[in-house]
């Protein structure tokens, strides 16, 4: 599988203008408020009001964010990636429907391009359409949480209410339409593709983790995906979804859709964009900090399920705790709940894999000999209980050898070199452009020089072997030689 879409077979759209107007490959998300109808029954108008207000706010604001229509600290997702929104996005009722797409042929790096580049550079900015979509659902789904009307029922002690949603990749055809009142045309976007990706999101009902559906071409997208250095099969893991005939209302049941059934959250992969607003609100965080707090008395009381998005919620307020400053033992509880509310996925190995690397972040930010110690020991066992349950889960490597570095250097203890240039060498083989991972080789081939005796093969070897890696980390990375300790060490290496 490549991710590449077969365009004849997507493109469906269908208008009475199609030949006139070129098929538009977007992503198309719709999101809506699970089981409304139900609380539009239930709830007073106000409440429900209320309800809808809090949604309308919440996706509007993420999707301002990543469109650029809100001041951030770093560049919006859609600049970066030189993509777009292909309308305004619609928000109504309890649904959001918003299309992402490139605007490819007006790039001087396309026009400029063989016809082979230019096709790769297509896929790889249609690839980023759909994981832009997918950031922007999670995003929501994150926030949702935080508003008003979810932390008043918590408060209650009444459930939550969830969201659904559901992405898909394929054609959509822009035409043109008179207004109802008169006036010159406007244009206007049809296609099956959007009635598909509306069917995807109705079939998210029948999921059994996040009820985040994804069709078989959005699912191929994702999982080709490179992210930073990582590809994003590495990252979120899906699970197909059993669902009736009907559930897809005259889609055929043998079309495959897929539920987001874990994904990290490790921001330094490149998956979460971790950057807030310039307007750094402390109220936020004060407000996050109380959620989370209101979420661990919800779990104790069995007002919330033990499931995918309690694990993430205390996942996300985990990697915003040394933001927040909370004490090292309430940080404790939440990696002790993170594991009991992981216990119904049956690969807990992923939930090992965020664990660890923030054990090795709480590590980093210690004070405390004993508890910078302790936090380095925990990430060593995390990552060797990840590794227990999948050897492939490889890119615990990148985790497993700085942790095991700093544990030695705090302990003392003798660095077993073999077993650390095992462990390097499968980090660089699980994300080959990471100077990062190259870099800790080389550390460990100029420890292996040092320890062999001059003029042995071993020594020639290892001294060869470390010098190439040091080349490949400052080709991969030029300003890598800046760093700490870098230039003293590349000096030592080039004496071997």
């Amino acid at each position: 599988m490549t991710g590449k879409i077969n365009r004849s077979k997507s493109n469906q759209s269908k208008s009475k203008n199609s030949d006139n107007f070129p098929p538009i490959y977007s992503a198309i998300c719709f999101i809506d408020i699970r089981d409304s109808v139900l609380y539009a029954h239930a709830l007073e108008d106000n409440t429900y009001g209320e309800l809808l207000s809090a949604f309308h706010s919440v996706v509007q604001g993420v999707l301002r964010e990543i469109g650029g229509l809100v001041k951030m600290k770093s560049e919006p997702l859609l600049t970066k990636h030189k993509l777009k929104y292909l309308f305004e996005p619609r928000i109504a009722g309890d649904e959001a429907f918003f299309c992402i797409t490139h605007n490819i042929e007006s790039d001087p790096e396309y026009i400029n391009g063989k016809e082979e580049e230019k096709e790769q550079l297509k896929t790889k900015r249609e690839q980023m359409a759909v994981y832009i979509a997918l950031i922007a659902v999670l995003k929501i789904r994150d926030r949702w949480f935080l508003q008003g009307p979810m932390w008043k029922r918590l408060e209650q002690q009444k459930p939550v209410i969830d969201i659904a949603a559901g992405i898909h990749f394929g054609a959509i055809t822009e035409s043109k339409r008179t207004p109802f009142k008169g006036g010159p045309e406007e244009p206007t976007y049809e296609g099956y593709s959007i009635s598909y990706a509306k069917r995807v999101e109705s079939v998210s009902r029948h999921g059994h983790y996040s009820n985040i559906a994804v069709s078989s071409e959005a699912y191929q997208m994702l999982r080709n995906t490179i992210v930073g250095r990582s590809m994003l099969k590495q990252l979120v893991f899906f699970k197909p979804i059993s669902f009736t005939q009907q559930a897809l209302k005259g889609i055929p049941s043998t079309e495959r859709v897929y539920e987001i059934e874990f994904y990290t959250r490790l921001k330094d992969m490149g998956f979460i964009d971790s950057d807030e607003k310039e307007s750094n609100d402390s109220t936020i965080n004060e407000n996050e900090d109380a959620v989370f707090r209101g979420y661990v008395n919800a779990w104790k009381e069995h007002r919330m399920r033990k499931d995918f998005w309690l694990y993430n919620w205390m996942i996300e307020w985990l990697m915003k705790s040394p933001q927040i400053r909370i004490d090292e033992d309430t940080v404790q509880l939440g990696f002790d709940i993170a594991l009991i509310a992981a216990n119904s996925y049956k690969d807990c190995d992923r939930v090992y894999l965020d664990l660890a690397y923030f054990a090795l972040q709480m590590g980093a930010q210690g004070k405390r000999e004993k508890t910078i110690t302790d936090w380095y020991y925990k990430a060593l066992k995390y990552c060797e209980q990840s590794l227990d349950k999948n050897r492939e889960i490889d890119i615990i490597y990148e985790i497993l050898v700085p942790a095991y570095n700093e544990y030695c250097s705090q302990t003392g203890a003798n660095v077993d070199l073999e077993r650390k240039l095992q462990w390097t060498t499968e980090a660089v083989c699980s994300s080959p452009l990471s100077a990062t991972s190259i870099w800790q080789l080389t550390i460990t081939y100029l420890q292996m020089a040092k320890q062999a005796k001059k003029n042995t093969d071993q020594y020639k070897y290892y001294s060869q072997c470390c010098k190439k890696c040091k080349d490949q980390t400052l080709e991969l990375c030029p300003d890598y030689i800046n760093r700490n300790r870098v230039k003293e060490l590349c000096d030592q290496i080039d004496k071997l």
